[in-house]
């Protein structure tokens, strides 16, 4: 069965690929002097994980990845509008999440401040 759960983030509704592109477009927003390597720092890729199993795509497990570097476009946000400019370069951020490892996310975003509220 598909979880269809909503989360509201910044007076916005979203489902849960979506609230990791809202939390993580918030931070860059919050911190604009960090750098891909800090971003991925934040939010490491075992975020991802769900117990010892990767996530589906074949770019590997990851939150966020460089846009020119996205070899799979359809498991990560890639319209124009979605994608993150980081100091100069496009960073595009995952879609692939699922009951499990959006547990991982949300708790990662509680400890920078953030909250998210379960609808």
């Amino acid at each position: 069965m598909r979880d269809l759960r909503r989360y509201k983030f910044n007076g916005q509704e979203c489902g849960k690929g979506r609230i990791v592109l809202e939390v993580v477009r918030k931070y860059v927003e919050q911190h604009p002097e960090a750098g891909f390597e800090e971003l991925k720092r934040t939010f490491p890729d075992d975020l991802q994980k769900t117990g010892a199993a990767a996530q589906f795509s074949t770019d590997g497990q990851c939150v966020i990845k460089r846009r020119k570097d996205v070899t799979d476009e359809k498991r990560f946000h890639m319209n124009k509008k979605d994608q993150i400019e980081l100091m100069g370069e496009q960073v595009v951020v995952s879609r692939e999440w699922n009951i499990n490892n959006i547990q991982n996310f949300i708790t990662k975003a509680y400890d920078l401040g953030f909250e998210i509220e379960m609808l």
